[in-house]
């Protein structure tokens, strides 16, 4: 035993930066995100999360981030790729911007969603998309325009 534990008290557990886990009564009712998708099929997605900084902003100063290196007023930003892996709901909604149509958005299904990402390829690299997630499961996607 700790000789500055008495029997009756515990040791102090050091502080930790890691989040508090989500469980079913704490976890929010829609958590949403920007990210990459990565990989989409077998009713799962696999995102990169990212972060749209507007340029100028505080964000960007801290980011080091000028009008020089974003010269549109914006950059997504991504330090380290770190793919997580999420259940798409049975009817999850998903807008895409229609490439071929004036990038007017369209819904689609997730089946369609694969086959737009294997159309784009390398481009999905750069196109974020929006997501909002509710009790752990993907109910929302929609890809953000890049000017």
């Amino acid at each position: 035993m700790d000789a500055n534990v008495s029997p009756n008290q515990t040791k102090p557990q050091p502080e930790t930066n890691q989040p508090e886990p989500q469980t079913e009564t704490n976890q929010p009712e829609n958590v949403e995100f920007m990210a990459y998708i990565r990989a989409c099929g077998d009713g799962q997605i696999g995102v990169d999360e990212v972060e749209w900084v507007e340029i100028p902003s505080s964000r960007a100063d801290e980011l080091n981030i000028t009008l020089d290196d974003a010269p549109s007023g914006f950059s997504v930003y991504n330090p380290e790729v770190f793919v997580k892996n999420y259940p798409l709901a049975a009817a999850c909604k998903i807008q895409v911007l229609d490439w071929h149509d004036s990038y007017v958005p369209i819904e689609i299904s997730a089946e369609q969603l694969a086959a737009v990402l294997t159309e784009r390829g390398e481009m999905n690299d750069v196109i974020p998309y929006e997501f909002v997630m509710k009790n752990g499961e993907v109910t929302e996607i929609t890809e953000h325009y890049v000017p």
